[in-house]
């Protein structure tokens, strides 16, 4: 996964740099901003999931605990 989350990374910081470079023409903009939203709710979809498993451990923790 870390080699995946690198690459989405790239991506995303190539998108940024196209289009903050104010030469990007109109249609490829709007594909790049398309593309940096998508990958976007990859990315969020991919911490909503992260923040489930670890509220999972620390439940199963809390309640082996016998707090």
């Amino acid at each position: 996964l870390v080699g995946s989350e690198m690459c989405i990374r790239d991506m995303i910081e190539e998108i940024v740099e196209k289009l903050d470079s104010g030469e990007t023409p109109l249609g490829e903009t709007v594909k790049l901003y398309e593309q940096g939203i998508a990958l976007s709710d990859y990315c969020m979809k991919l911490l909503a999931d992260y923040d489930g498993r670890i509220e999972k451990v620390s439940r199963s923790t809390y309640e082996n605990c016998g707090e």
